[in-house]
């Protein structure tokens, strides 16, 4: 019997496999090791992190070559939504359907239904935020929290101490000495968690860390992809299984590249204009705790810095390139001008021109061969130290390719 073209679409629909059939393949870009990136289609990405991508004649990478693989024209969202926020700053948006004395269990668009250890959950953010701003930094607000005991934040801003007992769809449960106290959730914007008792897992040898496009965001210890279904095996150790669309970023730590937001520097060092105020070395943020962006284009990864401030980092001598692009952040609505330099084991190796608000930013490529110290600075403008907000961003460490 044959069947009309509506009731195929029909049919489809009904299963949600609409999209699917009707999207093309998702376009993916590889940032590589040596230099220019490759686009293509994803054909294959292999639990030992090698990709094939289709150039469209097949090409095969493995992390000596290639340390991130980003869908074209694909910004990952900040949740604004429920979410759950693991302490290693992962994060898992969907709603706690469960959560009892060993794990919490999340009902997430993207993933199903999730079981995460409590022993890796710093904070449960239960509110909906206005907005990414708001969201991003009311997540690293809750992240950097860090109490001795389970909190509870009201919407009204009133707070609870307790020891976490359960959570189920309408109540949070605390123990507030002898007595068990059940709260509405109506009433909670977040649940922060003990962090004496909040591990982080290890991760050694390659691993990488996966951005959907809803914004949730994973470590993980490897990737495989099956025809159009990514499995990934999540740092604490879920199984995660998602659509090879619905990657935003993949980035591959371990590997050739190393972020530079990722390492602790050996030195830092701020000295204000006038007054008192101190401004620290922010990773992965802008000065005024939003996402880095730099005329219009918001960055993942980088560091932050005001002026005049130094931040040196030790090398191991194994790098052969320094990458960056260097600009003043939007956040200052066109304020701001500085200068940023890099000096290599105390030699100067790039110093920018003039950097304003509105200047587009510039980028930066040193050679690090055999180099010992690496040294970001960034110097007074034209106005003193007025919102000389400087971000190195995308900054990244490089690695000779190896051999093979």
């Amino acid at each position: 019997m044959r069947l009309s073209l509506l009731a195929i679409f029909t049919a489809l629909a009904m299963t949600g496999s609409v999209v699917a059939w009707l999207a093309a393949p998702a376009k993916f870009t590889v940032d590589l090791c040596s230099g220019e990136p490759t686009h293509g289609e994803l054909v294959r990405l292999a639990d030992d992190w090698r990709v094939v991508l289709a150039t469209p004649a097949p090409v095969e990478l493995t992390p000596t070559k290639f340390f991130r693989l980003r869908q074209a024209k694909v910004t990952a969202p900040v949740p604004t939504g429920p979410q759950v926020i693991l302490a290693n700053g992962d994060r898992i948006r969907g709603t706690v359907l469960h959560l009892d004395e060993e794990a919490a269990v999340v009902a997430s668009e993207l993933l199903g239904r999730v079981r995460i250890p409590l022993d890796v959950i710093a904070a449960i953010l239960l509110e909906p935020l206005r907005d990414e701003m708001t969201a991003f930094r009311m997540a690293r607000r809750l992240l950097e929290h860090k109490p001795s005991t389970d909190e509870l934040w009201f919407r009204n801003g009133d707070r609870l101490r307790g020891t976490l007992l359960a959570m189920d769809d309408r109540s949070v449960h605390v123990q507030v000495g002898d007595d068990e106290v059940a709260v509405p959730q109506r009433r909670v914007a977040a649940i922060v968690v003990n962090r004496e008792l909040v591990v982080v897992p290890e991760l050694e040898g390659v691993h990488g860390v996966v951005v959907l496009t809803d914004g949730t965001e994973v470590h993980v210890r490897s990737l495989r992809m099956e025809g159009a279904v990514v499995r990934a095996q999540a740092a604490f150790d879920a199984e995660l299984a998602f659509a090879v669309d619905r990657i935003a970023v993949c980035e591959i730590l371990g590997g050739c590249a190393t972020f530079l937001s990722e390492l602790e520097p050996r030195r830092y060092e701020h000295v204000p204009y006038l007054g008192a105020t101190r401004y620290e070395l922010t990773r992965d943020r802008s000065i005024w705790n939003r996402r880095l962006s730099l005329r219009g284009q918001v960055f993942r990864r980088g560091v932050a810095m005001h002026s005049r401030s130094e931040a040196t980092y030790a090398l191991d001598g194994g790098f052969e390139r320094f990458r960056s692009w260097v600009g003043i952040d939007d956040e200052t609505n066109g304020g701001g001008s500085a200068i940023a330099y890099v000096r290599v084991d105390g030699e100067e190796r790039f110093r920018s021109p003039m950097l304003t608000g509105t200047s587009p930013p510039v980028l930066v490529e040193v050679d690090l061969r055999g180099a010992a110290e690496l040294t970001l600075g960034v110097d007074y403008g034209e106005r003193g130290d007025v919102l000389d907000h400087v971000d190195w961003a995308d900054a990244v460490l490089i690695r000779k390719p190896a051999e093979e």
